[in-house]
């Protein structure tokens, strides 16, 4: 039987167990610290930040374009979101949330500018 995963948002009690999974996704401690510079950044949308529970544990990271097409997402470029590198082709999804949605060219938040 499989566990049912919960989606909620982001609560200040989950941050440490957010670390953890971004920690052990990834090769260095740079996401990490960059999710952390984008909380402290006035930009932040602490309504769009959302974790998926299991057992009340929080999970894993999901990457491929085929997961989140279940829920509505396509290319950007269907949208009319540009991606900053093309190559990023299927990767770069966007799922419009209202008809008025902006289109154009898609520039991440300053803390992104700041990464070595």
């Amino acid at each position: 039987m499989s566990a049912s995963v919960i989606v909620r948002r982001e609560r200040p009690v989950d941050r440490d167990d957010i670390r953890r999974v971004h920690d052990a996704a990834f090769p260095t401690t740079l996401e990490s610290g960059l999710l952390d510079a984008l909380r402290a950044d006035p930009g932040w949308l602490p309504r769009l930040s959302l974790v998926a529970l299991v057992d009340g544990a929080v999970v894993g990271l999901l990457g491929e374009p085929d997961y989140y097409r279940r829920f509505g997402f396509v290319t950007g470029h269907e949208l009319g979101v540009l991606s900053p590198d093309p190559s990023w082709g299927a990767y770069f999804q966007a799922r419009r949330l209202s008809e008025d949605a902006p289109v154009g060219a898609f520039r991440y938040a300053e803390p992104f500018n700041r990464l070595d």
